[in-house]
C-alpha cells in the first residue's frame, strides 16, 4: 500500500508527534503516575500475604482490613513484625491473652514471648507527642502542641504498673520460678522526653529499638532457660487465653470502666 518513501515519512511523522514535548511530558508523567500506583499495589498485596501468614493473624483470628483501621490494633501487630525474627530462633508469641484475677476479673497482656531467655511481657501504646513519666509515678503524662508554643497535656495511667499487674496474675498462673520481662513499647511518633527507670528486667523504647532491645538482652543473658519442649508446652498452656468469647472482652471493659487502676486512658493517639 506504502512505498518505503511512505513508510519514512510515516514514521518520521510519528516520531516528531510522540517526542513533541506537549505530548511526551503527559505522556512520561502517566507511566511514573501508573509504576507508583503498581508498586503500591504490590506492597499491599506483600502485605496481606505477609499479614494471614503471621503468627499475630493465626492466634487473634482478626482480619487484615480490620488490624489496618483499628490504631490499636495496628500498633500491636507492628510491634510484633519488630519481633518476628526471633521465631527463627525458637520463640512464640500470644496475643491479646486475658488473664484472670481476683474477684472474678481479667488483666489483657497486648504481647507475650516465651522464649529461650524467659517470659518477655510487652504493654503496647501507639501514642504520639511528648511522653513523659517515671517508674513509680502513677500517672504519665503525653504533651501534644498546639499552637503559639503552647502544649496540651493528657494523662494516662503508668504502663510500667499496668503491666507489672499483668506479670503478676501471670506468674500465678504459670506458677514457675522463671526470668520475666517487662517490655514497655511506644509508637515511633512519639518522643520519650523524659523516662526514668530502675528495675533490671524492665525497658521502654521505641517500636525503632525494640529489635536492638530484645538482641542485647539475648546477648546479655547467656543462659538457656527454656527448652524447646518447655517453650511449647508453656505456649499451649496460654493459648486458651487468647480465644476469649466478647462476654468476656465486654465485662473487662467495664470493670475497668468502673473500677480502679487500669483506667481507661484519654491520650491522642
Amino acid at each position: 500500500m506504502f512505498g518505503v518513501d511512505g513508510l519514512k515519512y510515516i514514521i518520521i511523522k510519528f516520531l516528531h508527534f510522540i517526542l513533541n514535548p506537549l505530548f511526551l511530558v503527559p505522556l512520561i508523567l502517566f507511566f511514573i503516575f501508573i509504576i507508583k500506583k503498581v508498586k503500591i499495589l504490590v506492597a499491599k498485596i506483600k502485605e496481606y500475604i505477609e499479614y494471614n501468614n503471621s503468627s499475630y493473624c493465626e492466634v487473634t483470628k482478626n482480619n487484615y482490613k480490620k488490624v489496618m483501621k483499628d490504631k490499636g490494633l495496628y500498633g500491636e501487630y507492628l510491634t510484633y513484625k519488630e519481633l518476628e525474627v526471633f521465631e527463627k530462633y525458637g520463640a512464640k508469641f500470644l496475643f491479646n491473652l486475658y488473664i484472670p484475677k481476683e474477684n472474678n476479673e481479667t488483666t489483657e497482656i497486648d504481647l507475650l514471648m516465651v522464649c529461650s531467655k524467659g517470659i518477655f511481657v510487652f504493654e503496647s501504646k501507639n501514642y504520639s507527642g511528648r511522653i513523659f513519666g517515671s517508674e513509680n509515678r502513677k500517672n504519665w503524662c503525653q504533651t501534644l502542641p498546639i499552637g503559639y508554643g503552647d502544649v496540651e497535656k493528657e494523662y494516662f495511667y503508668n504502663p510500667i504498673m499496668q503491666n507489672n499487674t499483668h506479670i503478676k496474675h501471670l506468674k500465678s498462673i504459670i506458677d514457675e520460678n522463671l526470668p520475666f520481662w517487662s517490655i514497655i513499647v511506644f509508637s515511633v511518633r512519639c518522643e520519650l522526653k523524659s523516662i526514668d527507670i530502675k528495675s533490671p528486667n524492665l525497658r521502654v523504647v521505641k517500636r525503632n529499638e525494640l529489635y536492638k532491645t530484645i538482641s542485647d538482652i539475648y546477648e546479655l543473658k547467656t543462659d538457656v532457660y527454656l527448652d524447646e519442649e518447655k517453650i511449647n508446652s508453656l505456649y499451649l498452656k496460654l493459648y486458651p487465653y487468647t480465644q476469649i468469647d466478647e462476654n468476656v472482652k465486654e465485662k473487662h471493659i467495664n470493670d475497668i470502666v468502673n473500677n480502679h487502676s487500669e483506667k481507661i486512658e484519654t491520650p491522642k493517639k
